[in-house]
């Protein structure tokens, strides 16, 4: 145990009635009773007008675990050569949907009336529109009016509607069929709805399948990536599903993914806590030189407590970050340390000040409970200014 450990466990006796300094020696050829008593009582008033006016003997190490590592700045920490790596699937291209112009303006108003929200008022429009466009705005109509009818609450028809649309080629049919999927999801699931429409997606299924993954929900997306991995036996699909989402269940990936990717999860919180790390410690290596060149200043006679306290702030701001790499020990620990050092040189002066109480006090209620109580306690010397004699 350090000298400096020692003296913050022993701050009751610190604070003991009979301490002081011993009486010094006579030495030879001394000056007379008188004058010795007079000396003494020189010396008993000066001790009691400084007190810690002498510079304490001070543990400037610093705390374990508190030291600089150089780090790269384009280090991102240990980024495991994954053995498997999470997979997304891209979005399709598809044609956009365009109102066609033979359509008019009869067309225009019944789709204004569908965006309004008035489903009603669109059906009519529409189905009155249908027998008198051009064929090349017929199928546009008809999936407006599908639209409308599902809005309404029709889905039966709203769905042999879509289901004869998505039988054909272009940008319509594929509207038709995603629209047709979503009106089933919400009655069957994201995973039956896709199988349901294998005889209608044909070759277009793996299409649909990652259209509606970039398009749906939490829920539905995963159900669809992890059904993606099972039937394409790609595990890197289940892994985009955990990583994306990770209160998705290990028993939910397909079987032969099950191992790897539990694996995997342990290994990516291994990486991300290695990166937490890193981190941690670029913005700790900066704290380190600011000790090390107030040790020197301290040792060198500038015994002003107030940068110590600001170095106890500093390093604690580091706390959240540190929890997440697993270093918050070091933080608290330097915290204290710090702390401990300004009230230690705030009591070596005459008159400390009482501006630094409110600090050390804030900084000392943000460290564990174990430091707090050792920072308090010599707290309790400066408010009291100087130790009992």
């Amino acid at each position: 145990m350090t000298g400096r450990a020692a003296l913050c466990l022993a701050l009751v006796a610190a604070c003991a009635p009979g301490r002081g300094s011993a009486p010094a020696a006579p030495a030879v050829g001394a000056a007379s009773g008188a004058e010795a008593r007079r000396d003494a009582a020189r010396g008993t008033a000066g001790t009691r007008e400084s007190s810690h006016a002498v510079a304490p003997i001070l543990d400037l190490t610093r705390p374990p675990g508190f030291e600089i590592l150089r780090v790269a700045d384009d280090d991102d920490g240990a980024d495991d050569l994954l053995p498997l790596h999470p997979e997304t699937p891209d979005r399709p291209r598809s044609m956009p949907l365009v109102r066609p112009r033979s359509g008019g303006e009869a067309l225009a108003l019944a789709d204004l009336a569908l965006t309004r929200g008035d489903a009603f008022d669109a059906i009519a429009q529409y189905r009155a529109l249908l027998p008198q466009l051009e064929p090349d705005a017929v199928p546009y109509a008809e999936l407006q009016l599908a639209r409308a009818l599902a809005a309404r609450g029709e889905r039966e028809e709203a769905r042999a509607g879509l289901s004869r649309l998505a039988t054909r080629d272009g940008p319509v049919a594929w509207a038709a069929l995603v629209d047709l999927a979503n009106l089933r999801i919400h009655q069957v699931g994201a995973v039956e709805a896709t199988r349901e429409l294998e005889h209608l997606s044909n070759a277009r299924h793996e299409a649909l399948v990652d259209e509606l993954i970039h398009q749906l929900s939490r829920e539905h997306s995963a159900a669809l990536l992890l059904d993606k991995a099972r039937r394409l036996e790609r595990c890197g699909y289940a892994f985009e599903a955990v990583q994306r989402w990770p209160d998705v269940e290990t028993a939910a990936v397909p079987a032969r993914c099950r191992g790897r990717v539990a694996n995997l999860r342990w290994m990516v919180e291994r990486r991300e806590r290695s990166r937490s790390y890193l981190a941690v410690q670029r913005r700790i290596n900066p704290l380190v030189e600011r000790w090390d060149a107030l040790a020197v200043a301290t040792r060198n006679g500038d015994h002003d407590p107030a940068p110590w306290v600001a170095l106890a702030e500093d390093t604690l701001v580091l706390r959240e970050l540190a929890e997440e790499a697993g270093r918050r020990g070091v933080i608290d620990r330097t915290a204290r340390a710090a702390l401990v050092i300004a009230i230690e040189l705030a009591l070596a002066r005459a008159s400390p000040d009482e501006r630094l109480l409110p600090q050390i006090y804030a900084a000392s209620d943000r460290v564990e409970r174990e430091h707090r109580g050792a920072v308090r306690a010599h707290v309790d010397l400066l408010r009291r200014g100087r130790p009992r004699r």
